[in-house]
């Protein structure tokens, strides 16, 4: 892998007070080779998606880099108490392997789930987990994981009624989780809610891409 494509950054843990270095991807050396139906990137080169999550060494607390610092007081407590009192130390600062990657994003799920996060936010980990097993051929643990982001993806439609921004998205995703997982006959109700939607106008694309997804299951029977 080409060195020069990772640089480290310094951070201050939100959790503990204490700082640490994290490696990052130079945007500069990002090139996406082709993209899943379900979002997932496939990269020339290094993977940037292997360094998206910050852990840190000292207390164990771990999230996405845009949401490192997003915990409050019970958030931090929980993490103290349920994470940080058997925490061994460890660092996962420089080039990360596919296992150690893993290893962090499923930290972050536990910190997300110890913070009460949003289901999106969990469904975004399980999708991004999901996509590393894919990466790595275990198709088991691919699916396993594709369920689990789900099942937080329709707890988001059914409970976050505040945010309609992401509305498209939000359905066109349960509806391909859904093709992916041979849920065929849920698939489509979702696509149709996509293709249908008020604001289909202003998404084009992922019109498209559900109306891809319909197809795609007619050909399979």
């Amino acid at each position: 892998m080409d060195k020069e494509a990772l640089y480290t950054k310094e951070i201050k843990c939100p959790v503990c007070g204490r700082n640490f270095t994290s490696t990052r991807v130079r945007t500069s050396s990002i090139k996406v080779e082709t993209r899943d139906s379900d979002f997932c990137v496939h990269y020339k080169g290094v993977n940037p998606m292997l360094y998206d999550v910050y852990v840190c060494p000292h207390c164990g607390y771990a999230a996405l880099a845009d949401h490192f610092d997003k915990i409050d007081v019970e958030g931090k407590k929980a993490v103290l108490q349920n994470m940080t009192s058997s925490w061994t130390s460890r660092d996962y600062g420089g080039e990360r392997t596919l296992e150690q990657a893993l290893e962090c994003y499923k930290l972050a799920l536990l910190c997300a789930q110890l913070k009460h996060d949003k289901p999106s936010e969990l469904a975004t980990l399980c999708l991004r987990i999901a996509w590393l097993y894919r990466f790595s051929n275990d198709e088991q643990e691919e699916r396993r994981f594709l369920q689990a982001a789900l099942d937080e993806y329709i707890a988001a439609y059914e409970r976050q009624t505040d945010d309609n921004s992401n509305e498209m998205n939000l359905l066109y995703i349960i509806g391909e989780l859904c093709r992916r997982l041979g849920n065929a006959a849920q698939a489509v109700q979702w696509f149709s809610r996509v293709v249908n939607h008020k604001d289909r106008e202003d998404n084009p694309l992922l019109i498209s891409m559900a109306r891809e997804g319909w197809q795609s299951i007619k050909e399979m029977k």
